[in-house]
């Protein structure tokens, strides 16, 4: 299912509340705002705040269909967080390779408009929501799975307008959704290449400023996060032929750097970046380098923005951040 129990946690890794998600469609990917974390209940939209209340902001429509596959439902929340999109898988041909769903648009409080109508070879989902566009993916059966460098919630991407028109993106590919910053920063490997090219060209794109580069990796296969500030962080499992004895670890960039060089402690991937620089982290190691609390396979950080330190924040892998 797609249930479990969420733990709001401080920066400072003290637990300021406990909060049990239900077991829905709608809870494979469910992410923060800036001011709340979001879930579905039955049919109702939940908002979690700073200090773990919870009030309920707009319902969603059961997803009838059977046996829903991970990511194939979503609820992503605007900007501003006075509305979301959410989608609603509604069927799949008999054959396997037509698949129809919904995409609503609703504002807190209101009653839900159709944005979208959308048959094709995917559901269509939405991921991401910036100031000026909303990020949708197209999920197939048999490729619905997550894990490190197995996240399928950015698949076939495309763009999609207020009046339900989409535009595909088909000369880059998101690491997943947490590629596409809330304030349309973003960063994904370009398909214009060979698969067994190298170095990998990884386009950083600042939705504000308009301006793009391009930086170098070498099997960039993890998570893309961009800063503010234009840096890029990656996550990389080297060398990429050892998979999965390979080692996990962080590569980075600076604001108007052209390549990336190893940061911060091995065996983490990134999630999150801070404001301030630090960056919040999975642990994704071997056992022996999982200190404290917790199962060797899962486990919060938070790392310096030199890169010098962590401090272990949970046992828990991250689900979202509230982050400004």
């Amino acid at each position: 299912g797609f249930g479990g129990t969420m733990h709001l946690v401080s920066l400072t890794g003290g637990q300021i509340a406990t909060i049990t998600i239900p077991d829905s469609p709608y809870n494979a990917f469910v992410r923060g705002g800036v001011h709340h974390m979001y879930f579905v209940d039955g049919t109702s939209v939940k908002a979690v705040d700073r200090t773990g209340a919870i009030t309920t902001v707009g319902t969603v429509q059961t997803v009838t269909l059977n046996n829903p596959e991970f990511g194939t439902a979503n609820v992503i929340v605007s900007p501003d967080e006075t509305e979301f999109v959410y989608s609603v898988p509604i069927s799949v041909s008999p054959t396997g390779d037509s698949y129809h769903s919904k995409i609503f648009r609703e504002k807190f409080g209101q009653a839900p408009t159709l944005l979208e109508d959308a048959t094709g070879d995917g559901f269509a989902m939405p991921i991401a929501w910036t100031a000026k566009t909303i990020y949708v993916s197209h999920i197939s059966y048999g490729i619905g799975g997550a894990g490190p460098f197995l996240d399928y919630s950015a698949g076939r991407p495309a763009t999609l307008d207020t009046t339900g028109h989409e535009t595909p993106i088909n000369d880059c590919n998101f690491s997943d959704a947490g590629a596409i910053s809330r304030n349309g920063d973003l960063a994904c490997i370009e398909t214009t290449q060979s698969a067994s090219t190298q170095p990998e060209k990884i386009r950083v794109s600042n939705d504000s400023t308009g301006k793009q580069r391009i930086v170098e990796a070498n099997h960039a296969g993890g998570r893309f996060r961009v800063n503010t500030d234009g840096s890029l962080v990656v996550g990389e499992c080297t060398p990429e032929n050892a998979w999965p004895n390979c080692t996990y670890g962080m590569f980075a960039s600076t604001p108007n750097g052209a390549d990336i060089n190893s940061f911060g402690p091995a065996d983490l991937e990134p999630d999150a970046w801070l404001p301030d620089g630090r960056i919040v982290a999975d642990f994704l190691g071997s056992a022996g380098a999982n200190t404290g609390p917790g199962p060797p396979s899962s486990a919060m950080y938070l790392v310096s923005a030199d890169g010098k330190h962590k401090v272990k924040l949970s046992a828990d892998n991250v689900f979202g951040g509230l982050i400004a």
